[in-house]
């Protein structure tokens, strides 16, 4: 009885831990809910003062000016269009458009002038270009008078008038105004500039506060993959972890139609080994896709790229390859905020509820294979980006050593250990020829995930499989051991739901094989 109290108690007190933890949570998510629409409607506010501040910048121009028509339109070369900001006349037989293509307005042969122009009505314009004006067309002088940043024309103000346009006034009105229009803007940028930096700050307190030590390891490294996803969004991060011997890319977070296979291995020069062998951050700007971020076989890197150990224990466990096509965006506050995520991400799991010593490999056992929570995560991740049209062909099987029980009489337990270890270098899909990961279901039972732009990778794996179980492993003080695998695989698809599904159904397959005698062996 008091043995039932005591459970009863302290399930109750981690309910209310439980229930205040969550309290907590959805308070701090309120809050910033709360923050996040503030700084829009500030966001808001500030632009519609800025255009505000343009037209009436405009509108005292035009009377400085004495002109009869002003207005101010950016040149879009993105979208080959010119965006009316704003417009001030006398006239009312005025109409403007929000915007234009190039190829609709007079303005298309000056959107590169980078000083000011004079133009005259009837000798180098025709009155049918200025199609703002219906019935007639009151001006017989323009003046374009282009803003200029970093070498390219931006913006232009078409000054239109009945008088000369070279008086001194107007010259001086000019000069005046691009000043005048040239602080506003730099003004209303930098502060926006400011607001970013102050919200990616803000951003990435609320991120420390998500990396949270009671996620299983697997979870924990994929959730910190995606906030710093977050801190670069449109970008994209490889995570690269140790198993079968080996340094290989095992997944990446952010949809890329052009992300390397799960199993990709790292080679020497590439920035994720640099990141290894320093034991410290690389940040690399990619110049005709050099460095490479993994591997030479990878599709080609654009924009630049930022490779971040995980230490624990002072041991590499974890290389987080960040990579976003605007090298621009890795100022030295984003990556301090991503390169802090890493170290407070490795903290947390060094002083986890697992404990991880320092021979322990992160995401694999003790016989070199990757966890099967890693293999289970890849299989959810592919299937996402299946339905999202950027699936890779994936193939998930089994392989088990032939004869099992008979292998189990002949050898000591510590050559059947060295047999598994080897088995996983075996079936390595790398030393096969194909790109996958290899992870250790049961004993001597092997879940393997095979992953290629080829659609014929499979086979290969197979073929090269079959000819290398023609060399026995080298096992001390024993005999060497010589089998062929028993092999069974299904190809991944929309219509499994999960990767127990997909698991469940692999597995099923294999030992209906076997039982029909149909198995593969290689």
């Amino acid at each position: 009885m008091i043995s039932w109290l005591h459970r009863r108690n302290n399930w109750r007190k981690i309910s209310e831990y439980i229930k205040s933890d969550t309290n907590i949570m959805t308070d701090n998510q309120n809050a910033r809910s709360a923050d996040m629409i503030a700084d829009d409607r500030r966001e808001k506010e500030a632009l519609q003062r800025f255009k505000l501040a343009v037209k009436d910048l405009v509108g005292l121009f035009r009377h400085a000016a004495k002109a009869d028509t002003v207005y101010m339109c950016w040149v879009n070369r993105n979208r080959n269009q010119f965006v009316f900001e704003t417009v001030s006349t006398q006239h009312e037989n005025t109409i403007f458009e929000d915007r234009l293509p190039f190829d609709a307005h007079f303005l298309a042969a000056y959107r590169d002038v980078n000083k000011i122009v004079e133009l005259e009505v009837g000798a180098d314009i025709s009155p049918e270009e200025l199609s703002h004006y219906f019935e007639t067309v009151p001006v017989t002088n323009i003046t374009l008078i282009p803003f200029v940043s970093k070498g390219e024309t931006v913006a232009i103000t078409v000054v239109e008038s009945r008088g000369a346009s070279n008086d001194p006034v107007s010259v001086e009105s000019a000069d005046a105004y691009v000043g005048a229009l040239s602080n506003l803007l730099f003004t209303y940028l930098e502060l926006s500039d400011m607001s970013e930096r102050e919200k990616g700050w803000e951003k990435y307190e609320a991120q420390l506060d998500q990396i949270n030590d009671r996620l299983e390891r697997v979870h924990m490294i994929e959730n910190l993959s995606k906030l710093l996803l977050d801190q670069v969004t449109g970008g994209i991060v490889h995570v690269v972890a140790r198993g079968m011997d080996s340094w290989n890319h095992v997944f990446s977070a952010g949809e890329c139609p052009t992300r390397p296979a799960a199993g990709l291995h790292i080679e020497d020069k590439s920035l994720a080994w640099a990141a290894l062998e320093s034991g410290k951050p690389e940040f690399a700007i990619h110049f005709n896709g050099t460095p490479r971020r993994l591997n030479q076989f990878e599709p080609l890197a654009t924009g630049a790229s930022l490779a971040i150990p995980l230490l624990i224990n002072e041991r590499r466990q974890i290389v987080m390859v960040v990579n976003h096509a605007n090298p621009l965006l890795f100022k030295d506050s984003c990556k301090h905020r991503l390169i802090n995520l890493v170290r407070v991400a490795a903290l947390k799991l060094q002083s986890g509820r697992v404990r991880i010593s320092v021979d322990d490999d992160l995401l694999s056992n003790d016989f070199s294979a990757y966890r099967l929570e890693l293999i289970e995560k890849v299989i959810d991740l592919e299937l996402e980006h299946m339905k999202n049209g950027n699936g890779l062909h994936t193939w998930i099987g089994f392989a088990t050593p032939e004869n099992l029980a008979g292998m189990r009489t002949r050898y000591r337990l510590e050559s059947l250990k060295d047999i598994q270890n080897m088995s996983v270098l075996r079936l390595n899909p790398n030393a096969q020829g194909a790109n996958g990961l290899v992870g250790l279901y049961t004993e001597y039972l092997f879940l393997i995930l095979i992953q290629d732009k080829r659609e014929d990778a499979l086979a290969k794996f197979e073929n090269s499989l079959r000819a290398s179980s023609g060399s026995p492993m080298m096992l001390e003080g024993d005999e060497p051991a010589k089998f062929q695998f028993q092999t069974g695989f299904i190809k991944l698809d929309e219509r499994f739901k999960d990767s127990y599904d997909v698991i469940k159904t692999a597995k099923e397959n294999l030992n209906n094989l076997i039982r029909s005698g149909a198995v593969g062996k290689a």
